[in-house]
């Protein structure tokens, strides 16, 4: 499974969690940390959230207040991605 971790960069020490607990059971994920310099983010993020299966976005308030956030929650819901859980 291609799990995509959608957050606030307030939030990045839970989003790190997530990712640490996910590849160590071997899903492959995806992280904007991930990302090398140089990289265009809007056609990375594209690109990223059309291989995977799953978006997990950590909502907080700050997230939800974020333009950007919301925007990633929706193209990734526009793909169909199912829901964790």
């Amino acid at each position: 499974m291609r799990v995509m971790i959608s957050y606030k960069s307030a939030d990045r020490e839970v989003a790190e969690e997530i990712y640490a607990f996910l590849t160590a059971r071997r899903h492959k994920v995806w992280i904007d940390l991930e990302m090398r310099s140089g990289v265009e983010w809007r056609s990375e993020f594209l690109k990223q959230v059309k291989a995977a299966n799953v978006c997990v976005p950590i909502i907080t308030e700050k997230y939800l207040a974020s333009e950007h956030c919301r925007l990633e929650l929706f193209v990734s819901r526009s793909y169909g991605h199912e829901r964790p859980g």
